[in-house]
């Protein structure tokens, strides 16, 4: 058998690489400043950290899809069926986390940016 990656395995894979720059940029209070003015979002360090919480829950919620897919990577190469099967099911439910999460901060930062939440949530998507 091979130990090829399916469809749903593929899919997370590559959300997870796209991803994992976000985990890293909101690792730090400076790090998230940066990357938020790269977006376009030009804020103060005391308004980054009262974003502080949906910034470290959107973090948070990253690496566990970034943990997940490497279980997924380390079932597919030893070709535990089951595991595959568990983690790919976690996986997409972690990428839903993410994006709720990323869709949670457009109300707090739109509040500190006078942006309407829906576009700072796209902007996110977008970036």
């Amino acid at each position: 058998m091979s130990n090829a990656a399916g469809t749903i395995e593929k899919v997370v894979f590559e959300i997870s690489k796209l991803l994992g720059p976000l985990k890293r940029d909101l690792a730090t209070p400076e790090g998230t400043r940066t990357f938020l003015q790269q977006m376009g979002f030009a804020l103060t360090p005391a308004q980054v950290a009262g974003l502080s919480a949906p910034l470290s829950k959107t973090a948070a919620s990253t690496d566990a899809l970034i943990e997940t897919a490497v279980a997924l990577i380390s079932a597919i190469e030893a070709e535990n069926f089951g595991t595959i099967a568990a983690k790919s099911i976690e996986a997409v439910q972690r990428i839903a986390d993410v994006i709720t999460d990323i869709d949670a901060l457009g109300p707090p930062l739109s509040a500190v940016t006078a942006t309407p939440p829906a576009t700072v949530a796209q902007q996110f998507f977008d970036y």
